[in-house]
C-alpha cells in the first residue's frame, strides 16, 4: 500500500494546472500517492477529513499562494490554509513543504514573519512558460526524500524536541509505537530493496532488461505524443492547421484536446478565437461543449450569446446570463449577488442585446453602476446604455450618456456609438468627426477605414485640407477623398488585400480603375503608398493620430 501525501491549496481554479501538473506529479514520481481533500468529498464534518489526512498522511504540501481580493485586487493569504499548516505543524515533526509563488516573497515577510525562516520553494509565476516544471518537479521529490530521515521543518518539534516525530502517537502504547516504526522501516527496506534488483538487472543481457527497454522506449513515445496537448502547445498546433483550412484534421485534433481537459479559462477563450475565425458552426460546438465540461463562466456566457441568436433557445440564453452575475428580478427590481470582472459583464450585455432587451438592459446596467466603482467597468456599463438609447432612437440620452462615459475614459466604441447616433440623425458632418477619434483611439481596426471611405461615398462627407472642419465634396472629389483610407490601411497591413478589393469592386464607379493598379503592386510587391503618390495621405494620418480632436490653426 502506498505511503500517501496530503495537498492543502487554494480552490482558485488558476491553480488547478499547478496542483496537477506539479505537486501531484511530484508526489508520484516520489513514490507517494496524492490525497486532495476535493477529491474525496464525504459527509459529516469536513474538518474530520482534513485533521485526519494532516495526521495520518506522511507528506503534506501545503500551496500558500496568496490570491487577489476580486474587489480590491490586494494580495491576501488563505486563513484555511495557515489553519491547516499550523495544524501539520503541531502534529508532524517533518514532512511539511510549503510552496509559494516567488513573487509573494514580501507578502510572506511582512503578513507570514511565523514561517518565513521555513525552507519554503518559491517558484516562479511563469514555471510552464519557462519549462521549469521538471526542475520544480526534482525539487519537490528531493524534499520528499529528505523528509524520510524525520529531520524537523516544524517549529513546533524545533522546539519540544522529545517529541514524537507524529504527535497521534502520543494516543498509542510503546508496543504499538515499536510495531509501527518497525512496519515504517519494513516498507522502507522493500522498497530499497526493489530498487538495487531494478538497478541489478540493467547490468544483465536479459529479458528483463529488454522489455524495460521496451517500455521506457513506449513511455518515451507517450511522452511526446501528449506533449503536444499541454496547453500552449494544443492552442498553437490548431492554430496552424486552421491556418492550412485543414478542416478534418483541425476538428480531430480539436476532439483529442478537450478529450484530454488539459485546456485552462485563457486556453478556452484562444481556442474560441480559432474556431470563429476558422469555422463559426465548429466555434459553437466548442462553445457548448466548453461551457458544459469545463464551468467556465466565459465559455458559458459566449455560449449564451450563440443561444441568444436563435429565437428557439433565447430563454435558455438568458438564464445562462443571468445566472454568471447573479442576476436575480423581484416584481419589477433587480438584484446581483455576484462580482464578476468586466469581460464576463461585457458579454452579458451583448445576451440582451442580441435579444432586444435594451429597457430591461437599462435597469440591469443601473443597477449595477451602484454596484461597481472601477472606472473601467463603469464605461463598460454606460457604453452598454448608451446602444440602449440608440436602439431605442431616445437621443438626448444617448449622448449624454455617452458624455458621461467618455468624461470616465475615453473609447473607440462609445465615440462610434456617437457617429452611428448623429448619424441617424443625418447630422453627418459630427457623425464623421465622431468616427475619426474612434479611428484614432483604434488604429488597428479596419473597420474605421472602410467606415471613413464609406461614409464619403454614401454621404458625401469630407475633408480637403487640414486646416478645413468635414463638409459636403462633390462628385469628382469622392474618389481622391475617400480612396487614401483604404490604400492606407492596405499598406500598412491593417486591411487585407481581399476586404480591399472587395470594398473597391462595391464601390467601382469611383474607383474601377484603381483595382488593377492594386493587384499589380500586390503582385509585384511594390510600396502601395508610393505607388499612388498622386492621392494625399495628409488627412488619413492626422485622423489616425489626434482624430482631429485638436484644432488645426486657420491661415
Amino acid at each position: 500500500m502506498k505511503k500517501k501525501a496530503f495537498i492543502i491549496r487554494p480552490f482558485a481554479k488558476k491553480f488547478d494546472r499547478f496542483c496537477n501538473l506539479i505537486m501531484e506529479r511530484a508526489i508520484r514520481d516520489a513514490g507517494y500517492e496524492p490525497v486532495l481533500l476535493k477529491e474525496n468529498p464525504q459527509n459529516g464534518y469536513i474538518m474530520k477529513n482534513v485533521i485526519e489526512n494532516l495526521a495520518e498522511c506522511e507528506i503534506c504540501l501545503a500551496l500558500i499562494t496568496a490570491v487577489p481580493d476580486e474587489k480590491t485586487g490586494t494580495e491576501m493569504l488563505n486563513f484555511n490554509i495557515a489553519y491547516e499548516l499550523g495544524i501539520r505543524h503541531a502534529l508532524f515533526r517533518s514532512g511539511t513543504i510549503i510552496l509559494c509563488d516567488e513573487k509573494q516573497k514580501d507578502l510572506i515577510e511582512k503578513s507570514a514573519f511565523d514561517i518565513r525562516d521555513r525552507n519554503i520553494v518559491f517558484y516562479s509565476s511563469n514555471w510552464l512558460v519557462d519549462n521549469d516544471d521538471e526542475k520544480l518537479c526534482e525539487r519537490i521529490v528531493s524534499l520528499i526524500d529528505a523528509a524520510e530521515s524525520k529531520k524537523s521543518d516544524s517549529p513546533v518539534h524545533d522546539y519540544y524536541t522529545n517529541l514524537p516525530n507524529n504527535l497521534i502517537n502520543l494516543t498509542a502504547t510503546d508496543d504499538q509505537i515499536q510495531i509501527a516504526e518497525m512496519t515504517a522501516e519494513l516498507d522502507r527496506l522493500r522498497t530499497r530493496n526493489q530498487e538495487l534488483e531494478e538497478k541489478l538487472n540493467t547490468f544483465g543481457i536479459d529479458s528483463t532488461k529488454q522489455t524495460k527497454t521496451i517500455d521506457f522506449r513506449e513511455e518515451l513515445k507517450q511522452a511526446v505524443a501528449n506533449s503536444i496537448y499541454r496547453s500552449d502547445h494544443a492552442v498553437a498546433k490548431l492554430r496552424e492547421l486552421a491556418q492550412e483550412g485543414n478542416t478534418d484534421a483541425f476538428v480531430d485534433f480539436l476532439a483529442s484536446v478537450m478529450e484530454k481537459g488539459w485546456l485552462d479559462e485563457m486556453d478556452c477563450h484562444n481556442v474560441m478565437v480559432i474556431c470563429n475565425r476558422f469555422n463559426r458552426e465548429i466555434e459553437k460546438v466548442f462553445l457548448k461543449f466548453a461551457s458544459e465540461t469545463y464551468e467556465y463562466e466565459e465559455m458559458q456566457v459566449q455560449y449564451a450569446n450563440e443561444l441568444a441568436k436563435d429565437p428557439r433557445t433565447k430563454e435558455q440564453a438568458l438564464l445562462i446570463a443571468n445566472e454568471t452575475i447573479g442576476l436575480q428580478k423581484k416584481g419589477a427590481v433587480f438584484t446581483v449577488t455576484k462580482d464578476v470582472s468586466s469581460k464576463l459583464l461585457g458579454a452579458f450585455c451583448n445576451v440582451y442585446l442580441r435579444l432586444n432587451k435594451n429597457r430591461e438592459l437599462l435597469q440591469i446596467c443601473s443597477v449595477l453602476l451602484e454596484k461597481y466603482q472601477k472606472t473601467e467597468v463603469r464605461t463598460l456599463l454606460l457604453k452598454n446604455m448608451a446602444v440602449c438609447y440608440r436602439n431605442l432612437d431616445l437621443y438626448e440620452d444617448c449622448i449624454s450618456t455617452c458624455e458621461k462615459a467618455i468624461a470616465f475614459e475615453e473609447s473607440d466604441e462609445i465615440h462610434y456609438v456617437l457617429c452611428t447616433m448623429y448619424h441617424a440623425h443625418s447630422e453627418y458632418v459630427n457623425a464623421f468627426r465622431e468616427l475619426e477619434i474612434a479611428n484614432s483611439l483604434d488604429p488597428s481596426d479596419d473597420d474605421y477605414y472602410r467606415l471613413l471611405a464609406g461614409m464619403v461615398i454614401d454621404d458625401r462627407i469630407a475633408r480637403t485640407s487640414l486646416s478645413e472642419d468635414p463638409h459636403s465634396i462633390s462628385r469628382h472629389e469622392v474618389r481622391d477623398c475617400a480612396l487614401p483610407y483604404i490604400i492606407y490601411a492596405l499598406g500598412n497591413r491593417i486591411m487585407s488585400p481581399e476586404t480591399a478589393v472587395e470594398f473597391m469592386r462595391k464601390n467601382i464607379q469611383y474607383m474601377g480603375e484603381d483595382i488593377q493598379r492594386v493587384a499589380d503592386c500586390l503582385r509585384s510587391g511594390c510600396d502601395l503608398i508610393e505607388e499612388f503618390s498622386d492621392l494625399d495621405f495628409s488627412i488619413v494620418e492626422e485622423s489616425v493620430k489626434t482624430g482631429f480632436r485638436v484644432e488645426t490653426s486657420q491661415e
